[in-house]
């Protein structure tokens, strides 16, 4: 678990953000904006109405085989 931690890639991205010379509060300000933003549409989601369920099925299309690929 420790080596797949130590490669994710937000924390790595950020650490070399900072190694190029911006800002850790300027980092940290994007990363609370963004999570607010996160925040603000999960609560839209979880107060919004189900959809119908005849959405169920719009827009997907399979019949098992490779037809599709070019």
């Amino acid at each position: 678990m420790k080596a797949w931690l130590a490669k994710d890639p937000l924390p790595r991205y950020r650490a070399r953000l900072v190694e190029l010379g911006i800002n850790a509060a300027e980092i940290e300000k994007v990363e609370a904006e963004t999570n607010a933003e996160i925040d603000r549409a999960t609560e839209i989601a979880r107060n919004a109405p189900p959809p119908s369920l005849d959405l169920a099925e719009k827009d997907v299309w399979a019949d098992g085989g490779s037809a599709w690929r070019n």
